[in-house]
Formats: structure tokens, C-alpha cells, sequence
């Protein structure tokens, strides 16, 4: 059984992960509301992909092949799912460059 200090320690990545996307759409001009949208459905592929390799650790322990199979297909099909989300998302919301053209044309019109 886990504690709910374990919960806590284990959960700590995910927070710092959902922070750094949060303030990376934000920079991106997400709103907040779109921002929390994504970050959850991205940790829902997560987790069914975390589901997934539990699934397939059970099933190579108690030598079930189907158990085994299922887990690692859910797996790597979350994963692959989970890489062409987050390579949309950085296309959808890009970042400037900081000495990007359109940067350097406003600093000769106000100077």
C-alpha cells in the first residue's frame, strides 16, 4: 500500500512537467482555459500509457501472453500518439526567436 507521502514524491515530476508546458503555452498566447485543456488530455495519454506498461509487466510475470501483448500494443500506441500530439502542439503554438526579423524591424521603427 502506498502512503500518501509516496503519492506526494511520485507525483512531484508531473506537477513540474504541467507547470513548464503551462508556462510554455502561455508565452505561446494559449489562454488558460485551452492551456489546461491540453495539458490534461496530454496527461491522459500518459496515463494510458503508464497503464499500459503496468499491463505488460503483469502479464510477462505471470506469463500471460495476451495480457503481455495488450499492455505493450496500449503502450507504445499511446507513446506514438503522445510524440504526434506534442509535435502538433509545438507546430500550433510556436515561440519567437528573440532576434527574430520581425523584432529587429520594430526596434529600427523606434529608434
Amino acid at each position: 500500500m502506498l502512503t500518501w507521502t509516496e503519492w506526494l514524491i511520485g507525483l512531484i515530476p508531473f506537477a513540474l512537467i504541467a507547470l513548464l508546458l503551462w508556462i510554455r503555452l502561455q508565452a505561446a498566447g494559449a489562454s488558460p482555459h485551452l492551456a489546461v485543456r491540453i495539458i490534461l488530455g496530454l496527461f491522459a495519454w500518459v496515463g494510458l500509457a503508464i497503464l499500459g506498461l503496468v499491463m505488460a509487466s503483469i502479464g510477462w510475470r505471470t506469463g500471460n501472453a495476451w495480457l503481455l501483448s495488450t499492455g505493450a500494443l496500449i503502450a507504445v500506441a499511446c507513446l506514438l500518439i503522445l510524440r504526434r500530439r506534442l509535435q502538433r502542439l509545438w507546430e500550433e503554438f510556436p515561440l519567437l526567436p528573440i532576434d527574430s526579423d520581425e523584432n529587429q524591424d520594430r526596434k529600427h521603427e523606434a529608434g
